[in-house]
Formats: structure tokens, sequence, C-alpha cells
């Protein structure tokens, strides 16, 4: 074999490795989002896949979580990946009724149950028979009325207020709480047969202080949703708002973000969010040091060596794409991986014609 034929087999077998090593990547990579959540951190790739896994079935689920890390949001997931998932989703709070009408809210009530009652009601359970009803601050439920619940759900039947009548229901419940449910036991204001009975699957949502890496992706999913809803032209964060937005230890987390994101695109214009733009609170906040970015690996000089001669637009194309393919569209996180600017990585989509939602 001369050495031509020889270097060009080598290649070949190289070009091959590199491939199969793009494809096990590609496999291998972090999701960004799942139906409607947000977030790559190590923790939501936990939450996704708890969500998926539960959602085959009909187990009640428990989630708690702090207010605002969207428990509505991970209940709707568990809901529309469901096979009852084409049923409506029906939610209550139960901390934002009255306690003297939570209970008709729940089960419904017949003429004349009570002064006003004109009419008969269907409850919240009737609502959702063979579909989902998810019972929010589950742990604000008048300890009284935890009795009848209880009741409902083990025997899978109820009897509205002023009614004789039992009617079968049979809904998959999923609960939610901003406390700790043990201490609530503890405490008496969550009856502990009830606990136990709700708690066959616990989830548990990370606050955003726990996954700061995924700032930058909420950042850009609420910016984009805003620039359109108030027909504004932002579409990227200056580096100091962005480091800052980074470091702010939100309290109310993603709730809080996306309140101060909707504010900064209806009291300011332009094309990108600016320092300035941003609550006194968060400008204020000590800039938490930031890890560089190794998620590309380095480039080995002697297989470049080896490679023909290309146009570098071509090359940066390549780049571009593989980018967007690592961050499943996210041009913020994109920019932070090529090195360049965000809006300098718009210019060139669109001088290049890459479709940035082609990857998401």
């Amino acid at each position: 074999l001369s050495t031509k034929i020889l270097l060009e087999a080598i290649f070949e077998a190289l070009r091959l490795r590199v491939l199969w090593e793009e494809v096990h990547v590609l496999q291998e990579t972090k999701r960004s989002s799942f139906s409607g959540i947000i977030g790559a951190a190590p923790s939501m790739q936990i939450l996704y896949r708890t969500i998926e896994n539960v959602c085959k079935t009909d187990a009640t689920v428990f989630i708690a979580a702090a207010s605002g890390t969207g428990k509505e949001l991970v209940a709707k997931a568990i809901h529309g990946n469901s096979a009852r998932g084409h049923q409506p989703f029906v939610a209550i709070n139960c901390g934002a009724i009255p306690p003297n009408l939570l209970e008709s809210e729940l089960f419904g009530h017949e003429r004349g149950a009570f002064t006003g009652a004109v009419g008969r009601r269907v409850g919240k359970f009737e609502q959702a028979n063979d579909t989902t009803l998810f019972l929010d601050e589950i742990c604000e439920m008048p300890i009284e009325l935890q009795v009848k619940l209880l009741r409902v759900i083990q025997e899978k039947t109820l009897t509205r207020l002023g009614g004789k009548e039992e009617i079968k229901v049979n809904p998959r419940i999923i609960c939610a709480t901003n406390k700790d449910p043990l201490i609530q036991v503890k405490a008496g204001l969550l009856r502990e047969d009830l606990y136990y009975r709700l708690n066959v699957v616990p989830i548990k949502i990370p606050p955003l202080i726990d996954r700061r890496q995924d700032i930058p992706l909420l950042c850009a999913h609420f910016l984009h949703i805003f620039a359109e809803k108030y027909s504004k032209y932002f579409y990227e964060f200056s580096h100091d708002a962005l480091r800052k937005l980074c470091s702010y230890n939100w309290p109310g987390n993603v709730r809080e973000l996306e309140n101060i994101l909707e504010r900064v695109v209806v009291l300011y214009d332009g094309s990108s969010v600016l320092e300035p733009f941003l609550p006194e609170e968060v400008i204020k906040t000590p800039i938490i040091p930031i890890e560089k970015n190794t998620s590309i690996p380095e480039v080995d000089i002697y297989q470049v060596g080896s490679l023909p001669a290309r146009p570098i637009w071509e090359m940066e194309v390549e780049m571009i794409k593989k980018a967007l393919t690592e961050t499943s569209g996210n041009v913020i996180k994109a920019s932070s991986i090529l090195e360049i600017g965000q809006a300098s990585l718009y210019r060139k989509l669109k001088r290049y014609h890459i479709n940035r939602s082609d990857y998401i």
C-alpha cells in the first residue's frame, strides 16, 4: 500500500471515530426544557426523569417546593404527558378559598344545602373524574375537612353537601405545598394519615438559587416571550446585567425572575437588557464568580494539520450549528460557548440563514 492510501485510510477511520463520538455526545445531551419547564441543571434532569416515570401511572403525587418554583407547571407536565392528558386539568388552591366555602368547592352541594345554595353545584372532585385534580397549598385545608378528603380519596365516593346520593369519582390526585409537610404534621395542621396517603410519589423542585446555571436559559426564555407580547426589540442581555441576574439570590424563585423581566420589557426600549434597567436589589448584588464554560473540547492541532484547507466561513457555520445543537437553540448559551456577543451571533445566524428554532 502506498503512503497516500494508508494516510487516507487512517484519516477516514479518525473521521468515523469523531462522528461516532459526536453521536454519543448528542444522545447524552442534557435537556434544557420539558413540557414548558425550563432548566438544564442536574437537579432538573432528575425532575424530568421523575415526571416521565410518574406520568405513566395514576399514582398520587405530593409536590413540596418553595413559592415561585413552578409547582403547578410540574403538575400540568405530569397530567399532560399521562394517559389522562387529553382531559381538562382541574385545579384548586386550598388556601385561596374561605374554609366555609372550600367543602362545597371540593365536593359540591345540592340546592338548599345552605343559605345561598339556589341550585346544585358540581364540585372539583366530580369535575376531575377520570382526569387530574391538583390540590394546591394542601396544608392550608382545615383539619376537619381533611377527614372527609381522606375518605373520598380512599373510598373513591363522595356525597354532596345537603345530598344523600353516593357518587363515584376517579380523579388522579396531585397535591402541593410550599411548606415542609412533616413539620405541618408535627404541628397538627396536616393529618398524618392523609399525608402518608398523599405522599406516594414525593417530588421536590429545586429553588433557583440551587441551579444558578439555569438563570441564562430562563432569562432568554422570558425575554423572548415578553418581547413578543409587548412588541419590543429586546433579544439579548449585556454582560454586566446577566452577571447581576446570575448572582442575585432570587427569594421569589422563577416567578420573581419572570416578573422582573416583564417589568424591564414594559418600562424600557432597546435591543439589550442593561444593568441600569434592573431593580435596585439586583444591581446591589455582589458578583459571584462564574466558571469559564469548558463544554467545547480543545481541537487537536495534529488533527487540524492533517485536514485539507477550508474556507473560514464554513468552519464558522459548523461551530455555530454545533453550539446551537449543544444548547438546544439557546442563543445566550451558544454565544457564551463561542465567546462572541449575542448581537454578533444573531447577525451571523441571519447572514448564514441558520434558523435557531431548528435546534430547539
